[in-house]
């Protein structure tokens, strides 16, 4: 099985059927109303095993948009919300669930999500929520909605935001602490670099195809965070963060926009008009970036087209997923934030923003 930190596969379960089977427990004990004798001769033990097992399973049940799994063991471990049960948050959650006591927001339903690694699908070891009067402040929320869907998220962030509640946010472009400066002071805030290949395949299921790499800032949060998640989960502190968010920023901003306008997977990029108008679109990034002070290398350009075309031709990119799925585009946090920084700078940028005013008329 890939990836030593995952669970024993199980079936996925059909979803025509109502499944209600008990977790396997250990059994603990209960308050009794009378004291009972115990012989060999009353052969009670069976009995009250069996009273242990359903005092224990009581305590997981669905109520208040929440289902709550009886462990007991995660009373002192540290408590994470994930917001956004997609591809990427589906990941997370069940990563640091070896670790934490993790909660999966899902807004219409209370099903548990499955994860499929290539060796079948695993459910994932989480908590689900789907009300905010279901959840309480927390240690840390990781945010793994799409970058424009935070403010639809205002209402769980209030509900779950605490006096001393850090953010992981997990989302395209540069402005992480921005986003969320009506919860949390910046030095509360762990923006991240995602490098992970994944695909809702279904309503509750997420298929992985390549997991390559989170990065964080170096930073005493980013350290904590860090630690949430087993060692084969690949996580590198980088002190260079900054230059590594323009870089995913602006390969984003090309890869995504073309693709998205053209239907086609990461293979247009290497076809000769996608790939001199990718270019074109790498060019101007890196002219804004180093006017902005990002130290970025003199063969940048030549680093990022060799990333893009390592890239599988067959792989789609987020935008070109949500363009097909009739989503929302989170254009105006790549382009749009290429195109903001350029204005600051007084960088021209006339690919990027034709390509900006062509997505947002789709």
């Amino acid at each position: 099985m890939a990836r030593g930190y995952h669970r024993k596969t199980v079936p996925f379960p059909d979803r025509t059927a109502v499944h209600h089977t008990p977790p396997s427990v250990e059994p603990r004990m209960v308050p009794c109303s009378k004291t009972v004798r115990f012989s060999a001769e009353t052969d009670l033990f069976p009995f009250v095993v069996a009273c242990h097992r359903l005092a224990s399973w009581a305590e997981s049940i669905q109520m208040e948009g929440m289902v709550v799994p009886n462990r007991q063991h995660l009373e002192s471990r540290t408590s994470v919300v994930v917001v956004g049960a997609g591809a990427i948050g589906t990941v997370v959650a069940d990563s640091i669930s070896h670790t934490a006591d993790v909660t999966l927001i899902r807004r219409a339903t209370t099903a548990a999500m499955w994860i499929d690694h290539g060796s079948g699908a695993e459910r994932v070891d989480a908590r689900i929520a789907s009300s905010p009067a279901a959840v309480d402040p927390v240690d840390w929320i990781v945010l793994t909605t799409k970058a424009q869907q935070v403010v639809s998220a205002r209402e769980w962030l209030a509900a779950l935001t605490g006096p001393q509640t850090r953010i992981a946010i997990l989302q395209n472009g540069i402005d992480h602490a921005e986003r969320v400066s009506e919860w949390v002071p910046p030095e509360r805030v762990v923006p991240a670099i995602v490098f992970i290949s994944a695909e809702r395949t279904g309503p509750d299921i997420v298929t992985v195809r390549q997991l390559d790499e989170l990065v964080l800032p170096d930073t005493a949060a980013a350290q904590d965070f860090a630690r949430l998640f087993p060692e084969q989960f690949p996580v590198s502190l980088d002190p260079n963060f900054e230059t590594q968010a323009w870089r995913k920023l602006i390969m984003n901003a090309a890869l995504n926009s073309v693709t998205a306008l053209t239907g086609r997977t990461v293979g247009v990029a290497k076809e000769p008009g996608g790939r001199e108008l990718i270019a074109t679109v790498l060019r101007e990034g890196i002219d804004v970036a180093r006017a902005r002070g990002v130290r970025l290398t003199q063969d940048e350009l030549t680093l990022m087209r060799r990333k893009i075309e390592k890239l599988p031709p067959t792989a789609p990119t987020s935008m070109q997923l949500d363009r097909a799925h009739g989503r929302a585009l989170e254009y105006g946090y790549l382009t749009g934030a290429v195109l903001k920084e350029a204005a600051a700078v007084g960088v021209p940028t006339p690919t990027t923003l034709a390509l900006h005013n062509l997505i947002s008329a789709l």
